[in-house]
Order: structure tokens, then sequence, then C-alpha cells
């Protein structure tokens, strides 16, 4: 079975492409902190060639092509995390409200993580604490419904 190698360095956060290590897994340490990794990933023959064609399409790389996918599947993962997420919230809307009516709450598996009143404060909080986890996080009202806001970077966009 041939295999197209996609290999990616990380040095202090930023990710350059390379194509040369024959490795599935290489960190480098240096005083307790990972600052480069290369991560592998075997596509099949059978992929290897309509990525090549769609790639020579759009005038881009193999490399681009999957990392556009991988993010999007990402990006619809996280959004149907969030959205099961929402429906817990809504069935304890009852014993949350009066707990927490008026505060924001981040939830994960249907249990209350943390709370404030500051939602960019506890986005903070919750992400420092749990990184790139979906978290949901919502201003518990006397309404189980909710506007849905995403919290990035302290900034609070509305999304409808």
């Amino acid at each position: 079975m041939m295999h197209y190698r996609i290999e990616y360095l990380v040095v202090e956060g930023k990710r350059l492409w390379y194509n040369r290590f024959g490795v599935s897994s290489l960190s480098v340490y240096r005083r307790g902190v990972i600052t480069m990794t290369t991560t592998v990933i075997e596509l099949p023959a059978r992929l290897v060639n309509p990525l090549q064609v769609l790639a020579d399409q759009q005038q881009s790389s193999i490399e681009t092509i999957v990392e556009d996918l991988v993010t999007e599947y990402l990006r619809k993962q996280r959004h149907q995390q969030l959205m099961e997420e929402m429906l817990r919230y809504q069935d304890q809307h009852a014993q949350l409200a009066a707990q927490y009516r008026g505060q924001f709450v981040g939830m994960l598996a249907g249990r209350v993580l943390d709370s404030d009143l500051d939602g960019g404060a506890l986005y903070a909080r919750l992400r420092q604490q749990y990184g790139d986890t979906p978290i949901l996080i919502v201003e518990v009202s006397t309404q189980p419904e909710q506007e849905f806001r995403r919290w990035s970077s302290g900034l609070c966009l509305e999304l409808s």
C-alpha cells in the first residue's frame, strides 16, 4: 500500500510544513517544554490521487487541502458538541436558574464547571484550564432558550 505522508513541524507555536521526517511523532524538549513537534498523517493511495487532482484544480497543495478539510471537520464536531451541551442545559434549566440566574455558567458533559457574572472572565478561566475543549458558556436567564454567543479572546460575538 502506498502512503503519502503529510508532516508538519511546529516551532515555538509556528507551524511549518516539512516532508522529510520518517517518524509518526517526534517531540523535542527544552527545559521541560515541547518546542518542536512533528506529526505524520498517512493517506492511502486511493485518497492521494483525488486530493492531488483537487489541489491542482485549486492551485494549492495536498497539505493545504487536507488542512482545510480537517479544520472544517473539527469545526462541525465542535458545533455538534456545543449543540448537545445546549440541550443538556435546557433539560437542567430549572435547577440551574434557581442557583445561577443572572450569571454565566460554563458547562461540559451536563456539569457546571464554573460560573461568573462576567462572561469574558469566565471564558478566560475556562480556556486556561481546559484549552480547546468545547465548553458551553451561557448566561442563565428565566428562559431556557438562548442566543448563541461565541466567546473569543475576551470578545463576545452574537451569532444568529
